[in-house]
């Protein structure tokens, strides 16, 4: 249960299953993460490695076979005799390779993804081949994505039923998270909020402010987030003469205060499927400016942000825009706003109870 989205976008589904009407089994893979203590009380919380990490022996466990025997073995005896209704991998990679172990344990198979596999298809390494992870897909009963674009771009070969359900936004708690703490600033800032990764291209805020600065227009950046990149991004603050316009706030478990306070969120990733955090900033009335991947264009349509082409170019101009136009920024902020009724937890919560029980789901 780290920090990501997908983990966020979980955690608001359990906080709404009715415990009256589910009995709930979360099976993690290792029990770890920030939101482990988040889980509600409801919930029973299994691990296939309970103390959070693999023991000396098991990391030795490398050959692919052997591993996947050994971990189909240690999740069939930590479920026993239990048989289920419904099993759901909620993402891709890891848990759904898990999830091919225990197919036979529940009448009904469901499956998430949260990624555009055109773009991204990361998950592929957790299996031995493409037809092993296309028979998993293929196998299950029904496949949910995150948004219309990633239903599209799914490049498996598969006839298994697909419905696009969208992750839940808890409006009113991010804008009670957002009023929790003041975040000071005098500049305009622009903000991103993320895993520090190449797939994240966090670079391209840093060049994009570096091309501002350029062009007389000084503006502070923010990045939320920590991964492997961020010594060289740091390294390349210097290189681009805007170590004094950066800020590297690290992996913020509240976000929505400094979100709250930026006069933009920049979205610069190559691939995602529809990321949590833009429709965080559209519920705080924060202007985004995307690439034009993923789910963009259903989050951010009906002039609710700018979409840009993948360059630092695109993005300073763009930015430079909005410094240049309040009136802009409002009337942005407002349409993300009354965009965010397609993202209603109440309608959301209904496709997805009625999939799992069998009935119509999403569209």
């Amino acid at each position: 249960m780290g920090g990501g989205g997908a983990e966020r976008a979980l955690l608001e589904v359990l906080k709404r299953l009715n415990p009256l009407h589910f009995e709930v089994d979360l099976i993690l893979y290792r029990n770890k993460g920030v939101h482990l203590k988040a889980i509600p009380d409801y919930i029973n919380v299994r691990s296939v490695y309970p103390k959070g990490e693999k023991s000396l022996v098991e990391k030795l466990i490398t050959h692919t076979p052997l591993r996947e025997r050994y971990e189909a073995r240690k999740l069939q005896r930590l479920i026993g005799d239990k048989r289920y209704d419904t099993i759901i991998s909620f993402m891709e990679g890891p848990a759904a390779m898990l999830h091919r172990y225990i197919m036979d344990y529940g009448k009904f198979n469901i499956t998430w993804v949260h990624t555009d596999f055109s773009r991204f298809h990361w998950s592929s390494r957790f299996f031995r081949n493409e037809d092993q992870e296309r028979q998993f897909y293929q196998d299950v009963n029904d496949i949910v994505f995150v948004s219309h674009n990633a239903m599209s771009h799914f490049s498996l070969d598969v006839t298994t039923p697909r419905h696009c359900i969208y992750n839940i936004i808890d409006s009113e708690a991010i804008a009670r998270h957002a009023d929790e703490i003041k975040i000071p600033k005098t500049d305009f800032v622009i903000t991103f909020v993320g895993h520090l990764s190449p797939l994240k291209r966090p670079e391209r805020l840093l060049q994009a402010i570096a091309i501002l600065k350029q062009r007389g227009i000084n503006v502070t950046g923010w990045l939320l987030g920590e991964g492997d990149l961020r010594t060289e991004l740091e390294a390349l603050t210097n290189e681009l003469g805007i170590g004094d316009r950066i800020v590297f706030h690290g992996f913020q478990s509240n976000p929505y205060p400094y979100i709250s306070a930026s006069d933009v969120l920049c979205l610069t990733s190559d691939a995602e499927g529809l990321p949590i955090v833009v429709q965080e900033a559209m519920t705080l009335g924060t202007p985004i400016v995307s690439t034009r991947c993923g789910g963009m264009t259903e989050a951010i349509g009906d002039g609710a942000g700018i979409l840009v082409d993948s360059t630092p170019e695109a993005f300073a101009d763009a930015v430079e825009k909005l410094f240049k136009d309040p009136a802009l920024r409002v009337t942005i902020a407002q349409a993300a706003r009354r965009r965010m009724t397609m993202f209603d937890p109440e309608n959301i919560m209904r496709q997805i109870e009625n999939l799992i029980t069998g009935g119509p789901a999403g569209a």
